[in-house]
């Protein structure tokens, strides 16, 4: 006779069995992916790099990135899913902003007036695909900077890396025990542990590999050459020049040879229509001369903190360079160009870095330009006492001339005819003691005047922009008056020259004692 009741329980059983699996196989499925992201602040850049290039960067981030997902699976349903966004591009911001002096991030309208340059950053992720039984992932990481003006959108440089992200999980023991045993059996323990421990060492493997992605991006844009010339252009038509001839606007000078000074201030002066300005630098000479070195970019940087920090517009400054600095040159901007823009009450300042040479029978100082032979510098040269006449003549109200150069003949930004012996000229002249010109010279007539090697700059220069970027308000009221960086950098150029060179270095503010009591303000 048949049991039916047997039955009965076996059916009953059945259903508890295949429930209970049932059970093990919805845990196990719960449980077999998860999901992460990496860190936002994952990525720290290697060092605070104390140059950076001299541009405000607007940073437009990659849109497609907050659909990008890190994905790999171990067995059949095991696991991870690992956002890249916001981390990738964190990463990327913070490594520019070693780079240029200033980095924002942007989703709207980009301000023109508010940036120099626009970088457009694009990650991409391809390829993919699991081992069923290790779990090894491959992805091609591709990343790509696109660097533009911000004012004329035309391409400055394009950066691109790519990279092979490999993920292969950890052999650990747990890990190991899943591909030995039954996975319905251990899925409600192991693959809790499992998922988190291949998730965690994804994002360790990420962050690593991308991080060394950002960081090799980030060393390209430090030496490009096209990206350099673009920094030093200043505005306006040099920047269109840049692209045709990066030589001329940036001798080959790496990210590591710029000053902290070449990052210009946040400290912006109103606009002043009736500021005129000539700027001189000569670095290279035509003829048997020793380089003034810096001063090239001395006048170059001093152009742009005449345009961008004190308010002279552009086409009311003139910029003269090595071989576009030659006698007749200076005879032709100082003693034409300058009396047929100045009117009643405006303003003036002139900028000289580059070799002075005295007349060892007068002792007379000359301002030595491309073509100037201090063997015949009276010929050749252009006096200073020539530049103050001049000056005087004009219906400016102010006048500031600044003269990082030195006239002794000993060495240092002054030359003297083969054979002949320093000697100590006279920067004082009849016509600054009552007169509206105001003279800021590097040094005394008989010492030399120094080039600032770890700054890449004049001495005198470096600290005339240090006090520039807002060192020399001394009084903190917002505005710099010419005495008031005078009172700053005279110390600190005089310290420097004694502990770096051994050597006296004096700076001086020559002129009527009226003016300087009224104070000549060079940013307001």
């Amino acid at each position: 006779m048949v049991n039916y009741s047997l039955f009965k329980r076996c059916d009953v059983l059945r259903v508890i069995v295949l429930s209970i699996l049932l059970c093990i196989t919805s845990l196990g499925n719960l449980a077999c992916t998860m999901t992460g992201a990496l860190r936002e602040d994952f990525y720290q850049p290697d060092s605070q790099h104390e140059h950076k290039l001299p541009l405000r960067v607007v940073l437009i981030p990659d849109r497609t990135l907050a659909s990008q997902r890190f994905v790999a699976t171990y067995g059949a349903t095991n696991g991870i899913d690992i956002a890249l966004d916001p981390g990738v591009m964190n990463a990327v911001k913070k490594e520019l902003a070693t780079i240029f002096e200033l980095v924002n991030s942007v989703s709207g309208k980009v301000d023109p007036g508010q940036s120099d340059a626009i970088a457009f950053v694009r990650f991409s992720l391809a390829g993919g695909g699991s081992d069923y039984w290790t779990g090894r992932t491959e992805y091609d990481a591709r990343m790509e900077v696109l660097l533009k003006d911000a004012q004329s959108k035309s391409m400055i440089s394009r950066f691109e890396r790519s990279s092979r992200l490999v993920y292969t999980p950890p052999s650990t023991p747990v890990a190991m025990a899943l591909s030995i045993f039954p996975p319905l059996i251990l899925w409600p323990v192991t693959l809790p542990w499992i998922s988190y421990s291949m998730e965690e060492h994804a994002e360790q493997i990420l962050e690593r590999d991308i991080g060394g992605l950002v960081q090799t991006i980030a060393d390209d844009i430090r030496q490009d050459k096209t990206l350099l010339a673009f920094s030093r252009a200043g505005v306006g038509q040099d920047r269109v020049k840049y692209a045709e001839a990066p030589a001329a606007l940036a001798p080959a000078r790496s990210l590591s040879t710029f000053s902290d000074v070449d990052a210009l201030p946040t400290l912006r002066s109103s606009l002043r229509k009736n500021a005129h300005a000539i700027v001189i630098g000569l670095e290279k000479y035509r003829g048997q001369l020793p380089k003034a070195d810096f001063a090239e970019s001395d006048a170059k940087l001093m152009a742009k903190y005449l345009t961008k920090v004190m308010g002279y517009a552009e086409e009311n400054v003139a910029i003269l360079t090595n071989d576009q600095a030659t006698k007749s040159d200076l005879e032709k901007y100082i003693e034409s160009w300058l009396p047929n823009r100045v009117e009643k009450d405006d303003t003036v300042l002139v900028y000289f870095s580059g070799h002075g040479a005295p007349n060892p029978k007068t002792g007379e100082s000359y301002l030595v330009p491309y073509d100037g032979d201090p063997t015949f510098i009276d010929k050749t040269g252009y006096p200073l006492s020539r530049l103050y006449q001049h000056l005087a003549d004009l219906p400016a109200k102010e006048v500031v001339v600044v003269l990082d150069s030195c006239f002794s003949g000993a060495g240092g930004r002054s030359v003297i005819a083969q054979g002949m012996r320093p000697i100590v000229t006279e920067l004082k002249s009849p016509l600054l003691a009552k007169g509206k010109t105001i003279v800021l010279s590097a040094s005394t007539g008989q010492q030399v005047s120094s080039t600032y090697g770890a700054k890449f700059h004049g001495l005198l220069t470096y600290f005339f922009l240090k006090g520039l970027q807002g060192e020399g308000d001394m009084n903190k009221d917002g505005s710099i008056e010419l005495k008031e960086l005078f009172d700053y950098l005279s110390p600190q150029v005089a310290r420097v020259a004694r502990r770096e060179f051994n050597n006296e270095q004096t700076p001086q503010l020559l002129g009527s004692s009226e003016l300087l009591t009224r104070g000549i303000r060079l940013v307001k």
